[in-house]
């Protein structure tokens, strides 16, 4: 009985696999590649999960400029505030930056992402 257990749990991941892809496979394919795209997905998402994904992808995005700036410190894309902020915020100053720049939109998403951060928190500049 202990061998089959094994074989039943592969079995099942096996089928909740062929399920889950399955179930996604009428699914539009979400993108967050240009501006014009990451506009629609945040700026004003049309399912719950069109929200969820631009908050992922905005969380890795931020995720992936500290580990880069950790690396070259010396001349970062932009310089967050010490006390962070929140995803929420960071969206917000991403979909703004999206909105002011139309002529921008069909540039690639992370390239404008970084523009936004850095017109919103630029390094080298105390606030009084």
């Amino acid at each position: 009985m202990k061998r089959d257990f094994p074989k039943a749990l592969i079995l099942l991941g096996a089928t909740l696999s062929a399920s889950a892809a399955i179930a996604q496979a009428d699914m539009p394919a979400q993108t967050m590649q240009f501006g014009n795209h990451a506009l629609a997905m945040c700026g004003s998402p049309e399912t719950e999960q069109d929200g969820w994904i631009c908050m992922s992808w905005i969380n890795g995005a931020m995720n992936a400029a500290r580990i880069g700036r950790s690396v070259t410190p010396e001349a970062p894309d932009y310089c967050t505030p010490p006390h962070g902020g929140t995803i929420a915020q960071y969206r917000d100053l991403f979909v703004a930056f999206l909105k002011e720049h139309p002529d921008k939109q069909h540039l690639p998403a992370i390239f404008l992402f970084h523009q936004a951060m850095a017109a919103a928190f630029p390094c080298g500049k105390t606030s009084k």
